[in-house]
């Protein structure tokens, strides 16, 4: 079957999405997921939506719009009023389509900045969980998420480009470039997560909260959990190690008795 028949199959958007995040991931995505929803009062779709949330069946949807299997965003956008962050940033165009009325919010920040953030931490994902045992089982919830990862980010969005940081900060700016050429200027925004609320809020007819505007810096979080990960990994191999040894030391003492 052509990929064409098969999206032809696949049931038309639902309706609601209000704002559309159009920058990469590690550009303050997780402060403007969280201003969102303080602004909209619904949940904003991101990485963690996957991850945190544990929608980890989400991952193999994402590869199938990437592959241009589906156009079928409602599983993923269901009650969701904005969409940022990788993997939605990327399809940024096919939601635009979906959700004709919804604003477009590019984050953005110095491609330095971006490079080394990016690779102490969801770069880091996939090169150091990515080879682990747990990573490779198929079906199971890191495989998922590392395979959407490597095959729509890193291959994908990025073209292979991350350990060349010259050309993955190229590609960056390029990807930042095409939004502003693709998205009307009247729909879209370009924001740095440091300007805060007044232009976010202006763009977006809305009332400026009463609380500050989300800092979320997770890098350590980050790294925390990778590092959880790798110690998992090593862990169970070691216990299951043990507990064979110790059975086969009882088996020995009662065969002697």
């Amino acid at each position: 079957m052509s990929a064409e028949l098969a999206i032809d199959k696949f049931s038309a958007p639902g309706e609601g999405l209000q704002v559309i995040g159009a920058g990469a991931g590690r550009t303050g995505t997780t402060s403007l997921k969280l201003a969102l929803e303080i602004l909209y009062k619904k949940p904003c779709y991101h990485f963690d939506t996957i991850t945190k949330e544990q929608n980890f069946h989400h991952a193999p949807l994402w590869t199938a719009i990437y592959k241009g299997l589906s156009r079928d965003f409602h599983p993923l956008m269901d009650g969701k009023a904005c969409a940022v962050d990788w993997p939605a940033s990327y399809f940024y165009k096919e939601l635009m389509e979906a959700y004709p009325e919804a604003k477009v919010v590019l984050t953005t920040r110095d491609a330095d900045a971006w490079y080394t953030s990016t690779v102490k931490t969801i770069y880091a994902f996939k090169k150091e969980v990515g080879p682990l045992w747990l990573a490779r089982i198929p079906g199971a919830p890191l495989h998922k998420v590392v395979g959407m990862a490597t095959t729509v980010l890193w291959e994908g969005v990025m073209e292979g480009k991350m350990e060349d940081k010259e050309a993955a900060k190229a590609r960056f700016l390029q990807l930042n470039e095409r939004v502003k050429e693709h998205v009307p200027a009247e729909k879209l925004l370009v924001f740095e997560v440091k300007e805060g609320w007044e232009p976010l809020c202006k763009f977006l007819g809305k009332e400026v909260p009463d609380v500050p505007f989300p800092n979320s810096n997770d890098t350590a979080e980050f790294r925390a959990t990778i590092e959880t990960i790798k110690k998992i990994a090593f862990a169970i191999p070691c216990v299951l190690v043990l507990l064979i040894v110790v059975a086969i030391l009882v088996v020995i003492f009662f065969v002697d008795v």
